[in-house]
C-alpha cells in the first residue's frame, strides 16, 4: 500500500495534504480508486453495510468528486472528518487492517456539542476550530466547552435579539472575524441574510431558497 495512505490513516499527514497528494499523484489515485466499488459491485454482499454507499452513488462512483464535494477537500472540520472516515471505511471494506485515529471524530463531536443551530458553515466551523487549537491543553472537557460557547456568544454577533433562521444549512460568513448578522428578508421563496463587516462597514448577503 502507498505510504501516503498509511500516513494519512495514522494522521502523520493532514487531510488537506492528503487530498493534495491524491489530486497530483496519479499512482496514488489509481490505487485508491481500485478500492472503489463499481456500479455493478455496489449491490454485492461485500458492500451491504458500507455506510458511504450514498456518497458513492451521488457522486457517480468518482473518488475525486467525493473528496471535492462530499468532503469539501478537507478544508473544514466536517470535511476533514468525512474524508478520513470515508477513506478508512473504504480500506476496511477491502480487507486493509489499519488502526483508526479518533482525532477528527472527536473534534467533529466536540463541534456538534458546542455550535448552536444558528451558527455554522465552512467558514464558521474553521474559525471555531482554530479557536479550539489555541485553548490551553490542560483545560478539562467541561471548561473547554464553556470557553468555546462563550467565544461564540461574543464573536458571532447579531443586531438586536434576532438570530438568523436559516432555510438551508447555516452559512455564517467570516473574514478575520465573524460578520455581524443584521437581518433576514423574504421575497417569495428567496431569503436574504445580511451581515456586516464591523471593521470595514461592508455588507455581505447570503441568499437561500425555500
Amino acid at each position: 500500500m502507498n505510504k501516503i495512505i498509511d500516513d494519512f490513516i495514522a494522521l502523520k499527514i493532514s487531510a488537506p495534504k492528503f487530498v493534495d497528494e491524491v489530486f497530483s499523484d496519479e499512482d496514488l489515485y489509481r490505487e485508491l480508486n481500485s478500492y472503489m466499488p463499481t456500479i455493478e459491485e455496489i449491490h454485492d454482499e461485500k458492500w451491504k453495510d458500507f455506510k458511504y454507499k450514498l456518497y458513492i452513488k451521488t457522486h457517480h462512483y468518482d473518488l475525486k468528486r467525493i473528496y471535492k464535494y462530499a468532503c469539501s477537500m478537507g478544508a473544514n472540520p466536517s470535511g476533514r472528518f468525512h474524508m478520513y472516515d470515508f477513506t478508512y471505511e473504504l480500506l476496511k471494506f477491502n480487507g486493509v487492517n489499519l488502526a483508526y485515529n479518533k482525532y477528527y471524530l472527536d473534534r467533529a463531536i466536540l463541534l456538534m456539542d458546542v455550535i448552536p443551530t444558528y451558527v455554522g458553515g465552512p467558514e464558521a466551523e474553521e474559525y471555531i476550530d482554530s479557536f479550539i487549537d489555541k485553548l490551553d491543553s490542560s483545560l478539562s472537557e467541561q471548561n473547554k466547552k464553556k470557553a468555546i460557547k462563550e467565544m461564540i456568544k461574543t464573536d458571532f454577533k447579531h443586531e438586536g435579539k434576532a438570530k438568523p433562521r436559516w432555510i438551508q444549512e447555516p452559512e455564517w460568513p467570516v473574514t478575520e472575524k465573524p460578520l455581524c448578522f443584521i437581518n433576514q428578508k423574504k421575497d417569495g421563496d428567496k431569503f436574504t441574510f445580511s451581515f456586516k463587516n464591523e471593521a470595514t462597514g461592508e455588507i455581505k448577503q447570503i441568499i437561500q431558497y425555500a
